[in-house]
């Protein structure tokens, strides 16, 4: 089911370029090599940059279900089986 969500998403333009998790092609080595370009790419520029990563624990289990929910009914994200 992940992967036809992920279609669904990829395809009616809902995740984010900057998105790593749950996308085709993309890895954590990939996250770490867009990092990487960000800042090489500031400090040619002379721009100060900061990074914030959050990286919370059972994020999934504890989140709202029925806002995830209603968010996918807003979405008219196809229901699968």
């Amino acid at each position: 089911m992940i992967g036809t969500l992920s279609y669904f998403f990829e395809t009616t333009g809902q995740i984010a370029p900057q998105q790593y998790v749950f996308t085709a092609d993309w890895s954590t080595a990939g996250a770490i090599n867009a990092v990487m370009e960000f800042v090489r790419r500031a400090r040619r520029l002379g721009i100060k940059c900061c990074i914030v990563a959050l990286d919370i624990a059972d994020a999934l289990d504890n989140a709202w279900q029925s806002g995830i929910l209603a968010r996918f009914w807003d979405l008219k994200c196809p229901t699968f089986t």
